[in-house]
């Protein structure tokens, strides 16, 4: 222990002296009188100036303990000394001991120049010596070289913002971990394939208003094969007619297609030679289940006139509108009255 205790009750006075004696039943070793059981008092004198002394022939007032000394819970409670300071006569000046702790490894040497309370236990407080730390003057930043500048930054020496610099890339570089092999610290590099997974799935590309589309430079390909790709959707219309040749023609089966590509029919347009009523069906098969597999696909929403000439639906509710290549589609006449002529008109869309 070295320095001039002090405090602010002026405990310390010159030529007076301060004891130690543990507060359990430990041993301690006082340089230099050997062992000396827990409850014997060491004690210390200060000179004329305040200042500790000595042990002889020590060069400093040490104190060596076992490991209790250290703190031994959460609060830093443990083994600790009970503290008394006399004055130079001798006379005992603190009423109740004080309870100082030390924290410090074996030998070290303590400054209890000032001793700071830590905590109250058991209506006593308990000091530790006062930890003095540096002071510091200025603070700069200095980034890695590859994100940021290498180039430190202006020092803030009170209040401040250190502020740092991105560097400077390629074009199309980006932060990135290696192209292969085990994991490593990310660069700046160009993408390669690798770097994008693979998507599957099903959706929509939905543009901005009146993109600008540019026709890819890609050169002249070499010969291959495109599979499941499909292009923007084209209208297509089919067109069936029963004409009864100046009569009211009669019902039943009208004709039929087959359908060339996949598609979808997305309306149906009926009109006729003069105002009357009349109700049409549309029957689909596969072409390897023709005829006998021919099912209405309009439900019951087929298309009607009913004292009309005209009729349009592109709702569809109920139909099945999806047709695939090779589909035979057939116009069936469940009814008609005054109409000599009538015509078909379904409208699909279709995926190139």
């Amino acid at each position: 222990m070295n320095g001039f205790p002090q405090n602010l009750s002026g405990l310390i006075v010159p030529d007076g002296s301060v004891s130690f004696q543990l507060n359990i039943d430990a041993t301690i070793i006082a340089s230099p009188f050997g062992f000396v059981a827990a409850q014997e008092v060491v004690t210390f004198q200060f000179n004329a100036l305040g200042q500790i002394q000595p042990n002889f022939p020590a060069s400093a007032a040490q104190i060596y303990s076992n490991l209790e000394l250290n703190p031994q819970n959460a609060n830093g409670l443990g083994t600790y000394y009970l503290v008394t300071f006399y004055d130079a006569n001798g006379a005992r000046i603190n009423n109740q001991p004080m309870w100082w702790q030390f924290a410090n490894p074996a030998n070290a040497t303590v400054d209890i120049g000032e001793m700071t309370p830590y905590i109250t236990a058991g209506g006593n407080v308990i000091f530790y010596p006062t930890i003095t730390f540096g002071t510091v003057t200025a603070v700069t930043f200095t980034g890695d070289g590859t994100v940021l500048s290498s180039v430190p930054t202006s020092p803030v020496t009170s209040t401040g913002t250190l502020t740092s610099t991105l560097n400077t890339q390629a074009a199309h570089a980006v932060l990135i971990g290696p192209t292969s092999g085990p994991v490593a610290l990310p660069t700046f590099r160009s993408l390669i394939l690798a770097d994008l997974p693979t998507q599957t799935g099903t959706g929509s590309i939905v543009l901005s208003t009146s993109p600008v589309l540019v026709t890819p430079n890609i050169g002249t390909p070499s010969a291959g094969v495109l599979t499941n790709c499909t292009g923007l959707p084209t209208v297509s219309a089919i067109q069936f007619v029963i004409d009864g040749g100046g009569f009211v023609p009669a019902t039943g089966s009208w004709g039929q297609i087959q359908i060339p590509y996949g598609c979808t029919i997305t309306s149906v347009t009926l009109t006729a030679d003069q105002s009357g009523s009349a109700v049409i069906d549309l029957l689909k098969s596969t072409y390897a289940g023709f005829p006998g597999s021919l099912t209405s696909i309009a439900a019951s929403d087929k298309p009607t006139l009913s004292t009309a000439q005209k009729y349009t639906d592109s709702t569809l509710t109920g139909w099945t509108t999806a047709l695939s290549a090779g589909d035979i589609l057939q116009i069936y006449l469940d009814s008609v009255t005054t109409c000599t002529r009538l015509n078909l008109t379904v409208t699909l869309s279709v995926l190139q």
